[in-house]
């Protein structure tokens, strides 16, 4: 459905209905790849994504060397935004190429409006003050797309499917602390007994986890830490 409505956008241009479909889209990709809290991506803000795009901090030569092979190819395919979540702590969001590609569409779309927006998920209404719901898209989305329990695609159902699955990996302490400062939880673990920069951390770690989810493979891994799971594409 993605590039079908991209398609359409290049023949046609980026048209109010085009718009609306293209982020109706990406925000319901964002909120199911990364099982972040619906309101986190909703408020996404233009100048946030610009600003945090531009001035990504590369990574250091001695961390990218202790990083594995699959790491690294995580680390070139996804970039992390940092958002806030709930309590005013912050929270990221993995962004894949394609979904860093839709937004920067869509940033330019804004930008060519006389109505400057204030979020990237902007309703097209001139009187809206209040950014398009990922919770009623992810549900439009799921029950246009014919599935036999479309009920199970909702956002808090999403978040405890990842929180169950991860269970079957058999998480060490700190990778299980990292997984809960992905989903912005506060659980009573024990210290890491190692400390990454927070942003490389999220990309070479937590994207395993999200991609396995995605592709259904997580139970292939069964009993395996995040550090044994090697991902070649």
């Amino acid at each position: 459905m993605e590039k079908a409505v991209k398609t359409k956008i290049k023949s046609e241009g980026m048209t109010s209905s085009n718009y609306r479909e293209l982020a109706r889209l990406t925000l319901a990709q964002l909120v199911f790849f990364n099982r972040r809290r619906p309101r986190e991506v909703e408020v996404l803000l233009i100048d946030d994504f610009c600003t945090q795009m531009k001035n990504k901090q590369p990574v250091q030569d001695e961390v990218a060397k202790a990083l594995s092979l699959s790491e690294k190819l995580a680390m070139k395919r996804l970039d992390v935004l940092m958002v806030r979540g709930k309590r005013g702590r912050g929270v990221p969001i993995l962004l894949t190429e394609n979904t860093k590609e839709s937004i920067e569409m869509i940033v330019v779309y804004h930008k060519e409006q006389k109505h400057k927006a204030k979020y990237v998920f902007a309703r097209v209404s001139l009187d809206a003050t209040t950014p398009l719901r990922a919770g009623d898209t992810i549900r439009e989305l799921a029950d246009a797309a014919g599935l036999k329990h479309p009920e199970n695609l909702r956002c808090t159902k999403l978040r405890k499917h990842i929180a169950t699955l991860s269970q079957l990996l058999g998480l060490k302490d700190h990778e299980l602390e990292q997984l809960a400062n992905h989903m912005g939880h506060n659980i009573a673990v024990h210290r890491e007994y190692y400390r990454l920069p927070q942003e490389t951390m999220l990309l070479a770690k937590m994207s395993k986890l999200l991609c396995l989810t995605e592709k259904g493979q997580v139970h292939q891994h069964c009993g395996e830490s995040l550090d044994e799971i090697s991902i070649n594409s």
